[in-house]
């Protein structure tokens, strides 16, 4: 679910940046102060949410171990559902990729 936040977050600065580039932003500060407190570094946001995919699947291959080692305090529901949100997020994480690299290429076919 954080990482469902963290590409939301990406995603609205993707566009608050669209939208300065279309000129339909006049000032940038007139977007409020409570979105010039929360200005965060893209490649921090970038940063933080795949660390964040590379915890879970950490945990996931965590999880996995401990079950193939029959350890009884890990059961075949949290076995299942600590590998499935392993995999949502990591292909979150690919959706995400994709549609930058989409943007950077739209981007870059841009005559100016």
């Amino acid at each position: 679910m954080s990482t469902e936040m963290q590409i939301d977050q990406v995603l609205a600065q993707m566009r608050a940046l669209s939208a300065q580039a279309e000129g339909q932003l006049a000032d940038p500060a007139a977007t409020g102060a409570k979105e010039a407190e929360q200005t965060t570094d893209f490649s921090q946001v970038l940063r933080e949410s795949i660390e964040a995919v590379d915890d879970s699947q950490a945990q996931a291959a965590a999880v996995t171990e401990a079950f193939q080692k029959g350890d009884p305090s890990v059961n075949v529901t949290e076995l299942m559902t600590t590998l499935e949100k392993a995999s949502l997020s990591f292909e979150a994480m690919n959706a995400a990729r994709d549609r930058l690299l989409s943007a950077y290429r739209e981007i870059m076919s841009m005559s100016v």
